[in-house]
């Protein structure tokens, strides 16, 4: 048996409120609704006046106070979500800057160290010194490198489209 949708668009009945305002039991009600039984022609009468004014229902301008509240709520919310957005833009691009800044500073580093890396006239102190630096310098690059960069202007691009889609749904 084929289950019957009774009403146009779905209402939050329970089968047992539902029961109740037809003057029927719950399982006659889910026996009618699944194709299995008929009601009785009294509850068929309130049924019918039922699926009558929910003919009506675009018609009803009735104040929806919950409507004004909900509304408020979503602006509400909109406008956290943009002030979040632009905090964590804010830190990122601070993140991204100083990320590009350290990279900046080991590849200059690095240059540096190749221009003196053949010089005879270092000591052998000196030269595990600017290995030492050199390390560093490596690990400077690793640690702030142009993936970690990529990874920063991806998620600012990100937080850009966000707020477009904010914005849009403000309208």
């Amino acid at each position: 048996m084929k289950k019957r949708n009774i009403f146009k668009t779905p209402l939050l009945f329970s089968q047992e409120e539902m029961a109740l305002l037809l003057g029927v039991t719950r399982s006659t009600w889910s026996m009618y609704v699944s194709g299995l039984r008929d009601i009785p022609t009294e509850a068929i009468l309130k049924l019918a006046k039922l699926l009558k004014s929910e003919n009506q229902l675009p018609l009803v301008t009735l104040e929806l106070t919950h409507r004004s509240i909900q509304e408020n709520k979503k602006r509400k919310m909109l406008a956290e979500e943009l002030a979040k957005n632009k905090r964590e833009e804010v830190l990122l691009q601070k993140k991204l800057e100083k990320t590009q800044k350290k990279y900046q500073e080991a590849e200059h580093t690095l240059r540096f160290l190749m221009l003196h890396k053949n010089n005879k006239d270092l000591s052998e102190q000196e030269v595990l010194i600017m290995q030492n630096v050199k390390n560093r310098a490596l690990q400077q690059v690793e640690k702030n490198g142009l993936h970690v960069q990529a990874k920063y202007e991806v998620q600012l691009n990100a937080l850009k489209m966000y707020v477009k889609q904010l914005e849009n749904a403000r309208k």
